[in-house]
């Protein structure tokens, strides 16, 4: 299969105050990702669980130590339980406010295609502003979490729209809930071959070239409307192995929807 290759980045001539330290935060269904954005480049921390249950304690232990920021912005799909968690750690501990992105109709050059703009979920617009700040147009950004999201972006930046399907672990949690003699399904951390000769790697191989060739269908006809090259971007937490199975180039970008929060931060 094709290895991913590494797009040219668009350079962006801007102004950085270089004493100025911002927290952005990616508050996903599954895990939660942080960064710092300070002269124009972002420091990545280690990620860790979004649950809301032990939110505050988590927290502690992975911020507590830091030097307090100059201002936290975050995205949040994960529901009001945990926005609320970090909102109340945040001035409790650094007597800031926390400036929760929202879903716009227009904005840092991108143009939201859906019929009622703000129903597009926060992480995907965001993954759309990242998009459009760092890389090549036409393009898909391919988000690979708890469900899958294909948002494609023009050459002129106007959102078509997207799709949305379960990821490879709902697939598998709904297929072991579903199945009496099947039980507990592990975490897919290899590429199996596409016929397995054991139950646990069929599940585990039917899901991910399920994934893989939904994509593909999907890529294969937007590609067939650009007279230009269409790039395509893959960001979450499965889009490592997804990946390692697509027929296409690619690229892959852990940090997209927190490059589009910092858009938002100056």
């Amino acid at each position: 299969m094709p290895a991913p290759v590494r797009f040219r980045r668009i350079a962006i001539a801007r102004q950085v105050d270089m004493s100025r330290q911002v927290l952005l935060v990616d508050i996903g269904n599954s895990r939660l990702k942080w960064a710092f954005w300070r002269a124009g480049e972002l420091h990545p921390g280690m990620p860790f669980p979004s649950a809301s249950q032990g939110l505050s304690g988590r927290l502690t232990q992975s911020w507590a130590a830091l030097t307090p920021p100059a201002a936290v912005y975050a995205a949040n799909v994960a529901g009001p339980c945990v926005e609320a968690s970090l909102q109340a750690w945040v001035e409790r501990h650094w007597g800031l406010p926390v400036r929760f992105a929202r879903t716009e109709a227009e904005g840092g050059g991108v143009i939201n295609g859906y019929r009622h703009p703000e129903r597009l979920g926060v992480d995907r617009w965001l993954a759309l502003l990242g998009l459009r700040r760092h890389y090549p147009l036409p393009a898909c950004v391919l988000d690979c979490g708890t469900a899958i999201t294909l948002d494609y972006l023009d050459a002129e930046g106007r959102h078509q729209g997207g799709l949305i399907a379960p990821g490879l672990q709902s697939m598998r949690s709904v297929l072991a809930s579903k199945t009496h003699q099947l039980g507990g399904i592990d975490d897919v951390t290899t590429v199996n071959p596409c016929l397995a000769r054991d139950t646990h790697e069929g599940i585990q191989a039917g899901c991910l070239h399920a994934c893989a060739g939904l994509i593909e269908k999907v890529v294969t006809e937007l590609r067939q409307r650009e007279d230009d090259e269409l790039h395509l971007v893959m960001t979450g937490g499965d889009a490592a192995i997804i990946g390692q199975v697509l027929a296409y180039p690619h690229h892959q970008d852990e940090q997209l929807v927190l490059r589009g929060l910092s858009s938002l931060a100056g």
